[in-house]
């Protein structure tokens, strides 16, 4: 029987234990390796009636070890023996390899938090209303989510050219109804916000060639932004 076990070190070993507690079990590392015990344990029974176990920890991704392991992989998954494949990440190749040969693979990563757009709109509600604070303030609100420089660039430039589009349009130039009625709050010139517009996209310019650094280049343009009042 073979698992893949990957993620924290404190899941994988707790339920490394759970696999091996009825097994006469032994872990096997970089450092204790045996190619000629492993399969041993594989071709045969354990002691007293009981089934081998055997945990090969952090040996399967490993540069010197994946080939050898990876040509056991179908007596692994045939084999009495509980194997058990216990690694900190893996990567979606080895992964598939193991499964195409019958491998259980159990995912411990601790899972992200989805982070939530309404801290991205919040700097482009912000900006609708003129209101240099408020920008500035969602702005470190999102970067301390985690959102990266590049999405809420990107959040931005999307909202600006759709409020562009508003700007200049008698009607609903066929954006969600939703979008467009908060776009239509903005009692801004046309020529302020294709200003923005073009200055935020030099920022993106800058920040790829190395001239300024994005997260700065984000903060100086949400300060100096010709549409903003001072309060």
């Amino acid at each position: 029987m073979l698992y893949v076990i990957f993620g924290t070190r404190e899941k994988t070993v707790a339920r490394t234990q759970e696999l091996l507690k009825k097994t006469d079990a032994q872990t096997m590392s970089a450092d204790t390796m045996d190619y000629t015990v492993l399969d041993s344990y594989l071709s045969g029974g354990g002691l007293f009636g009981n089934n081998h176990g055997v945990c090969l920890d952090g040996l399967y991704t490993s540069d010197e070890h994946h080939e050898a392991l990876a040509e056991r992989l179908p007596i692994m998954a045939s084999s009495d023996t509980v194997v058990i494949l216990r690694e900190e990440s893996i990567k979606a190749p080895h992964r598939k390899k193991a499964e195409k040969h019958g491998a259980v693979v159990e995912d411990f990563s601790e899972k992200k938090a989805k982070k939530k757009n309404t801290e991205l709109f919040a700097i482009t509600d912000a900006y609708i209303a003129g209101n240099v604070k408020n920008m500035w303030v969602s702005y470190h609100v999102a970067l301390r989510a985690g959102f990266a420089p590049e999405e809420i660039h990107g959040v931005l430039w999307w909202n600006i050219k759709n409020l562009l589009l508003v700007l200049q349009s008698a009607t609903n130039p066929g954006l969600h109804n939703f979008v467009y009625q908060k776009l239509s709050r903005c009692n801004r010139s046309v020529e302020d916000v294709r200003a923005d517009a073009h200055r935020l996209m030099e920022v993106l310019y800058e920040a790829r060639s190395g001239a300024v650094d994005l997260v700065d280049g984000l903060e100086s343009w949400l300060t100096q932004s010709r549409t903003v009042r001072k309060v």
